[in-house]
Parts: structure tokens; C-alpha cells; sequence
């Protein structure tokens, strides 16, 4: 039986008597601890062996992107690349990236120190309203939505600050 978002949902966060396996298709299963614990898992062959690798734990990976990511890792198995590489690989980019926070202050050393009057009071402004909430996220994760609404929260009681936020993260961006 497929596994589904509700049959996910009821199991994850419960204690159970022992850890337990569901699988789902294409090699997904999942993993559940005594505590409830939900891990995706994809079982492949690989050289001959029977081998399993740990893809995200429910909820912060869905069923769906569980399935898609499925899917990549079947594709890297066909062209020869061992699933459990491919995925050591994914982690150590993730952890090598440059954060939100780094490409802002690279920006100041770089540039803003250089060429821009008020310099300090623009890197004061990230440090207050924007290190803390998403200074610590990869760069490239941060969707224009995240943006967005963290400067509208901004917005609400210092407009100009706002401002200041959207026109030099959008230089440094760029």
C-alpha cells in the first residue's frame, strides 16, 4: 500500500513500540523510531549489494518532494553515481554555501564600504532586521516571497529603513 500525507501525519510525533518500516514505490520507504520519528529512506542496488540511504525526515520533507527527489537519485543510479554520494555530495554544497549574512558582508567590503557615505548604517540595518530572521539560510535558498515579506514586516513601522533594506540587498544581490 502507497504511503499518503494522513497516514504520515498520524504516525509522526506518536511513541511506538519498536522502529518499523512502510514502503511506498520506487524504492521510498519510510522509517519510523519508537519515539515517531518519520525518515525517508530509498532502497537501491548498487554493485551487486542491497543498500539504503536517509533522504529527509518528515515534515520539513514531504511526501511529495520525497517522491521527487526519488526520482533525481534514480537518475544519478542510472548514470553510474552511488545514491549515498550523490547525496554527500547535495550536503557538502548546502554546508560550503554562502549565506545570506556572508554575501551581505561581502558586499559592505567589497563595495558599500568603498563607495557608499552611510555604509555602517546600512550593514547596522541588516544586522537588526534581517541577519537574525534569514542571515543564517544559504544565499540561493531565500525565494523573492522570503524578501518580500520580511521587508513589508519592516515596512509597517520604519518605511524609510524598509527602503534602505530593499535598494542595497537588491545592489548586493546583483
Amino acid at each position: 500500500m502507497a504511503l499518503t500525507d494522513s497516514y504520515l501525519r498520524s504516525i509522526h510525533g506518536r511513541e511506538h513500540e519498536r522502529v518499523f518500516e512502510k514502503t511506498d514505490r520506487d524504492g521510498l520507504s519510510v522509517r519510523v523510531s519508537k519515539k515517531g520519528k518519520v525518515v525517508f529512506q530509498m532502497r537501491y542496488m548498487f554493485a551487486g549489494k542491497q543498500r539504503r540511504v536517509d533522504i529527509g525526515s518528515y515534515p520539513s520533507l514531504g511526501l511529495r518532494e520525497a517522491r521527487d527527489e526519488i526520482l533525481k537519485i534514480r537518475r544519478s543510479l542510472e548514470e553510474g553515481v552511488d545514491p549515498q554520494l550523490y547525496m554527500a555530495a547535495r550536503y557538502e554544497k548546502n554546508a560550503r554555501a554562502m549565506t545570506v549574512e556572508k554575501v551581505m558582508r561581502e558586499w559592505d567590503r567589497v563595495y558599500a564600504s568603498v563607495n557608499i557615505k552611510n555604509a555602517a548604517d546600512i550593514i547596522r540595518s541588516f544586522e537588526i532586521h534581517i541577519f537574525p530572521r534569514i542571515g543564517h539560510l544559504p544565499h540561493d535558498s531565500v525565494n523573492t516571497h522570503a524578501w518580500i515579506e520580511l521587508i513589508e514586516s519592516v515596512q509597517s513601522n520604519k518605511p524609510g529603513i524598509a527602503r534602505r533594506l530593499l535598494t542595497n540587498a537588491k545592489q548586493a544581490h546583483s
